[in-house]
């Protein structure tokens, strides 16, 4: 500890019952037991629990803070579940992901950041999502009707597209077989 009173801050905070790593981390960044105590009980909006500063996340396109099991648990679920369009702030549901740029850029962040809070396969799926999403946007490209196979139409102006996957033909207009 830097200093006597840092450390008497510190062992109140554990007397309280507070984790030893988060007290000295507490008591380090701000001393007086009045902030140590604040950063020590951030309550999440989600589960209401108390929890330091250290385990809480500020999401990317606001300031809410979440914890983080709770943060990985809506991430998880969204991904699994749902469009990627509504992997937002679940407290404040920002950001406004019409705005093509603003989305790209949160949706690059989103994945660093949420790359240490859920498993690799969710993650992978994620990933797989936002790249769905940037394929959708390209004009030449189709999904295979037959096999689901994703491919560029060299050849914009012939409707009958052939898939170099399965071989099988669809329609670029109406994307049926």
């Amino acid at each position: 500890m830097q200093s006597r009173g840092r450390a008497e801050t510190a062992v109140k905070l554990l007397d309280m019952g507070f984790n030893l790593e988060d007290c000295i981390e507490a008591a380090k960044a701000f001393g007086d037991m009045k902030r140590a105590l604040a950063y020590l009980q951030q309550e999440c909006p989600l589960c209401y629990d108390e929890k330091p500063m250290s385990q809480m996340i500020t999401f990317l396109s606001c300031r809410d803070k979440i914890c983080k099991d709770c943060l990985a648990l809506y991430l998880t679920i969204r991904i699994k579940e749902m469009h990627i369009h509504q992997i937002v702030c679940p407290v404040c549901s920002l950001p406004d992901l019409r705005d093509e740029v603003a989305a790209a850029v949160y949706f690059n962040n989103l994945s660093i950041m949420m790359r240490g809070l859920v498993d690799p396969e969710t993650h992978d799926l994620f990933e797989k999502k936002l790249r769905d999403r940037a394929l959708r946007k390209e004009a030449n490209f189709r999904w295979c009707a037959h096999c689901s196979y994703g491919f560029i139409n060299d050849f914009p102006n012939v409707n009958k597209m052939q898939c170099p996957d399965c071989q099988n033909f669809t329609c670029f207009g109406c994307k049926k077989p």
